[in-house]
């Protein structure tokens, strides 16, 4: 069955009947063709499914627009051609299709929440404020000057005992051996010149605890006396130093004598000088005051090479001092040690005068004279 379309073309299901495709190409470029014609000639070419398939496109396009449609009327007070145009009353093809196909709600947008990274809450310890305990300036008080003790320069003079080797009438051994006991039970400290020349502050810091013992007329050119043996002994055992005057006349010198000498002087005992020949030096001086020096430098030589001693220590024969002390002071004696005065002496001079104390009686006598004359 064939029909034609509002151009005036025959038409069937299959397509075009009595024309073949070259006239109808011939005849579309004859004949215009519009945009209605050819869809209502288009619409007529197809079946009732097709035809059907396409109003439902377009009630589905028109149920799309239509609420666009109703938002912009319904936004502007003052609606403008164009949305007149396109009002509810125009599209009467969507209106009369709702019946049939029902504009479906639009879906609610339902908000689906997504469930985040749980946060784990990590606790950081925070730093404890540890106290630190920072050292403290300590205030160190200032070290209080040293006060040195101010000693004036005149100083009692120790108590010096005078010994002598034993004779008929007299027992040196005996006696110093009871002495020796008196100084222990006293706690008297012995020492010699050359400690204080060593140490000048201990007779004014140890005043009258201190006791000097000397024993004159040791011969360098003769063996020991006996006597002279057993002081050095028991002084020995009780660990007291002494001094010992030594005469130096002669050539050689004992050698067993020079050998103790050396001993002695080696363990803190003093080698004093008590001259050459054993002369008075003061009527000496007043002969011959080179004579005089001569004595005193003839025995310190000997002593010097013998012994290996150069003494400061003079010990005057017979106690007798000379008038010039510059004499004596220049063969570098130091200490001039008599007999009478001197229990004072100078510590700012040049050359000390010493005096000394020989035995009165017994020991216990001796040794209580001797602290009264020198430790008044």
């Amino acid at each position: 069955m064939s029909a034609r379309s509002d151009d005036g073309w025959p038409w069937t299901e299959d397509g075009l009947t009595t024309m073949d495709e070259r006239e109808y190409e011939h005849e579309k470029s004859r004949k215009p063709i519009t945009a209605t014609n050819h869809l209502n000639g288009s619409m007529k070419k197809f079946s009732i499914f097709p035809r059907l398939l396409l109003s439902i496109l377009l009630l589905v396009c028109g149920a799309c627009a239509s609420p666009a449609t109703q938002i912009v009327s319904e936004s502007t007070a003052t609606p403008t051609s164009t949305m007149q145009a396109t009002s509810p009353a125009t599209p009467t093809l969507l209106m009369k299709s709702t019946a049939m196909f029902p504009i479906l709600p639009t879906p609610s947008l339902t908000a689906v929440s997504f469930p985040l990274p749980t946060q784990t809450l990590v606790f950081i310890p925070s730093a404890t404020a540890t106290e630190m305990l920072l050292p403290t300036a300590t205030g160190t008080p200032a070290a209080s000057p040293t006060v040195t003790p101010t000693f004036s320069p005149v100083r009692r003079t120790p108590a010096t005992l005078m010994l002598h080797p034993s004779s008929d009438v007299f027992d040196s051994v005996a006696f110093l051996q009871a002495f020796v006991q008196i100084l222990q039970e006293n706690g008297i400290e012995v020492i010699t010149y050359q400690t204080i020349s060593e140490h000048p502050e201990i007779t004014a810091v140890e005043q009258g605890r201190l006791v000097i013992i000397t024993i004159d007329d040791i011969s360098l050119q003769a063996p020991l006396d006996d006597s002279v043996q057993g002081m050095i002994a028991i002084l020995l055992e009780a660990d007291y130093p002494a001094v010992l005057g030594v005469v130096t006349e002669g050539q050689a010198a004992d050698d067993e004598t020079a050998q103790t000498l050396r001993d002695l002087s080696a363990q803190g005992w003093e080698i004093a000088a008590h001259t050459d020949t054993h002369q008075n030096l003061g009527e000496l001086e007043a002969l011959s005051p080179g004579d005089m020096r001569a004595e005193i430098r003839t025995c310190g030589d000997k002593l010097f090479e013998a012994v290996g001693v150069r003494p400061i220590t003079l010990v005057l024969p017979y106690g007798q001092m000379v008038q010039n002390a510059k004499l004596i002071y220049k063969e570098h004696i130091i200490w001039a040690v008599g007999i009478n005065g001197g229990v004072t002496y100078n510590s700012a001079g040049l050359l000390y005068y010493v005096g000394r104390e020989g035995p009165d009686g017994d020991a216990d006598l001796t040794f209580r004279i001797m602290m009264q004359r020198f430790n008044p």
